[in-house]
């Protein structure tokens, strides 16, 4: 996905951009400005002349949205259903209260594997690829 942009802020490796269109945020990766152009971080790996204020394209990868929504909530709600059944037929004599326990437990694990997996995918930060 190629998305216009504007350099608000450059810090050494760190550039912050935010989205000059907002009816593409629909799909976006960037999920904590809820379609408001909210800050992106981005990278500058063509080592392009850019300085805070320039209109810039970049480049976001088409599977970042769709491994976010995965990792974020696919995950931990899947570990937590899958305990939840796990338990109920191996442990049939557990309780209501220990199956929920676990499932929490397996909900929590899937949540810190998500963490982990964004930390290991770091390197699916949008890239810039042109100056406007």
């Amino acid at each position: 996905m190629k998305e216009k942009v504007r350099i608000i802020a450059i810090e050494k490796d760190t550039i912050s951009a935010v989205p000059l269109d907002n009816s593409a945020c629909g799909n976006c990766g960037n999920t904590g400005c809820g379609g408001k152009g909210g800050i992106l971080k981005v990278k500058n790996s063509n080592k392009l002349d850019i300085y805070p204020g320039a209109e810039v394209f970049v480049h976001i990868p088409a599977g970042l949205p769709v491994f976010q929504v995965f990792s974020a909530i696919g995950l931990p709600v899947f570990l937590a259903a899958a305990a939840l059944i796990l338990t109920a037929v191996l442990l049939p004599s557990s309780g209501e209260p220990v199956r929920i326990i676990i499932a929490f437990a397996a909900f929590l694990a899937g949540c810190a594997a998500a963490v982990g997996l964004s930390r290991l995918f770091k390197n699916s930060t949008p890239e810039i690829i042109s100056i406007l």
